[in-house]
This record gives structure tokens, C-alpha cells and sequence, in this order.
């Protein structure tokens, strides 16, 4: 439970911290007169559920599988390899992006 809220703080912070960045550069603007519709809140659910679910596969059991019959590093390499190509069919994705996903 220990490492599951120091992850998700980390998390949080460094997804604050790049919106942050994005915000102060120029890269990223908030519209104000958006809705909260119901539309807005399954669309948040579900996005949660599939990224939640991405996680506990690719760094979860991949990981943990590869890490069984192999070394660490190449459970990591192999596990994020996998977890990137779960983004590989995103729209506008680019070649920097499917590498930071890596």
C-alpha cells in the first residue's frame, strides 16, 4: 500500500510539473465554459479503467513474468517495449512520443 501511494504521488507530481511546464511555455492553454457532462464523466471512467488496466498488464504482469525467467533489465526493456506498442496506433502519435511512452 506503501508503494502504490508514493507512486501515485509521483505520479501526480510529475504530471502537474509537465502541465506546468507546457502552461508557462506556451504549449498548452485552458478553455474556460467547458462542461462537466455525464458524456465528460464516462469518458474519465472509462480512459481510467483502460490506462489502470495498461498498467497492470504491461508493468504489472509482463514485468513480473519477464522478471521470473530473465534479468531485471531485460524484464523492464521487454515490459515498457510492450507497454509502448499498447500506443502505437494512438492519433498524431509521433516518433518522440511512442518514446517517452517507452
Amino acid at each position: 500500500m506503501k508503494d502504490l501511494l508514493i507512486g501515485l504521488l509521483l505520479g501526480a507530481v510529475s504530471m502537474t510539473f509537465i502541465f506546468a511546464v507546457f502552461s508557462i511555455t506556451g504549449n498548452v492553454t485552458i478553455e474556460k465554459g467547458l462542461n462537466f457532462s455525464t458524456y465528460t464523466f464516462t469518458g474519465l471512467i472509462i480512459f481510467t479503467f483502460v490506462a489502470l488496466n495498461e498498467e497492470l498488464f504491461s508493468r504489472g504482469y509482463c514485468l513480473y513474468a519477464l522478471k521470473e525467467f530473465n534479468s531485471e533489465k531485460f524484464a523492464v526493456v521487454v515490459s515498457s517495449l510492450i507497454f509502448a506498442l499498447l500506443h502505437v496506433f494512438n492519433p498524431n502519435l509521433r516518433w518522440f512520443g511512442i518514446f517517452n511512452i517507452f
